[in-house]
């Protein structure tokens, strides 16, 4: 069974296709209540994500997938982003598994996820 990926808020990357056609059973949530809602009463994903440019609600939808499921969290950096995660200028980046760059070739940061979802940790 393909892997489930539960993304909160826009895709700015866009990272949403490249994982549908690479398999991934992707639902977007485009609300704090509909994200909460997915993941108390539907099935666990194996991963949530989001991209870096979500808007002030990105530190509570990180909160509540923390609180309420043991997923990965995925960063999908935005094109205009640093390449590498700054954890000093921004902590929030250090509660994601696995940062993203969207600049990168998408072949690339799909296998990426892919070994991550494999292997997590």
């Amino acid at each position: 069974m393909a892997a489930a990926i539960l993304h909160f808020g826009d895709d700015r990357c866009p990272a949403l296709p490249v994982l549908r056609s690479a398999g991934y059973r992707v639902e977007v949530s485009d609300s704090i209540g509909h994200l909460r809602t997915k993941l108390q009463t539907g099935v666990e994903p194996d991963a949530a994500s989001m991209t870096d440019e979500s808007g002030p609600e990105r530190q509570e939808a990180v909160s509540l997938v923390r609180t309420t499921t043991a997923a990965s969290l995925i960063l999908f950096r935005s094109p205009d982003g640093d390449a590498l995660p700054d954890f000093d200028r921004d902590p929030f980046e250090a509660e994601f598994d696995l940062i993203v760059p969207c600049w990168v070739l998408s072949s690339e940061w799909l296998s990426e996820v892919s070994m991550w979802l494999s292997n997590p940790g």
